[in-house]
């Protein structure tokens, strides 16, 4: 007699159990870079250099950054490089980050003073700080009233069709994920509301798109009463929708199987 106990998966360690999250969140990215075929020496530098910036944005300095990421600080000193280099590549849709930013962080403390908004993301020059907020000023989004400045409107509009403003949408969406990921596996926080859901099915392009559109809708309006009734108490919150067809081939469409080196289909 085999007992229950012996069937169960050992139990995973907390670093096992973050190594784990850390690949699976990494498999939409892998996805699409074996979709444009790209390189594995450009896939590494890119991940390597995202893995700065990450710590840069927190402050620290090249010698801090080489005691945690246990590099050397000629290491970290050439990554520092390879980062200036790819500016242009990251710069777009941080712009429309900072805005979106900016406008959450007058939305949760009330009226700021401009030297208190650019003292308040770290790594971000003062200029561009300032170019932002007068962006938003003359679109009517913010109010100025002295030094300080304040919300004009209750909901900014920050989709649109360009490459900076979707890949801000983007960066947004996938920040939201990650926060569902975090409070769910590593706070582990039992208040904490954080919840995921995939619901798959079936349904017509015209059907699809009138779901999308009408159940956003619902939503955004909701969401918009909620953050006008938010008192003192209230916490930052978001909720990430999504609603989209299968693309086509492998490996989301099960009837496309992959091709050998003839192209005939192959079995696995």
């Amino acid at each position: 007699m085999i007992s229950a106990m012996a069937n169960r998966p050992p139990a995973l360690s907390p670093i096992d159990l973050r190594l784990r999250l850390i690949a699976l969140a990494l498999e939409p990215g892998l996805m699409l870079a074996r979709q444009s075929a790209l390189p594995l020496d450009d896939l590494q530098t890119l991940v390597a250099t995202g893995y700065f910036r990450q710590w840069r944005a927190r402050g620290l300095s090249l010698r801090g950054i080489a005691r945690v990421m246990h590099k050397s600080l000629r290491t970290v000193a050439t990554l520092s490089s390879k980062t200036s280099d790819q500016a242009a590549l990251h710069d777009a849709g941080e712009r429309i980050t900072l805005r979106r930013k900016l406008a959450a962080r007058i939305a949760e403390r009330g009226p700021s003073a401009r030297a208190a908004l650019a003292a308040a993301f770290r790594g971000v020059r003062r200029a561009d700080v300032d170019a932002e907020i007068a962006q938003l000023l003359d679109e009517g989004v913010f109010a100025s009233h002295g030094d300080a400045i304040s919300l004009a409107t209750q909901y900014l509009d920050l989709v649109g069709e360009d490459v900076e403003r979707r890949l801000d949408s983007l960066r947004h969406f996938l920040e939201s994920v990650t926060q569902v990921i975090y409070q769910r596996f590593v706070a582990a926080d039992p208040h904490a509301v954080a919840m995921a859901r995939v619901l798959s099915f079936r349904a017509g392009a015209d059907e699809l798109a009138r779901l999308r559109d009408s159940q956003y809708a619902a939503l955004r309006d909701a969401v918009v009463a909620t953050d006008a009734r938010a008192g003192e108490d209230a916490r930052e919150a978001s909720i990430a929708y999504c609603i989209s067809e299968a693309p086509r081939g492998f490996p989301w469409s099960l009837r496309d199987q992959p091709t050998d080196a003839t192209g005939r289909g192959r079995k696995s």
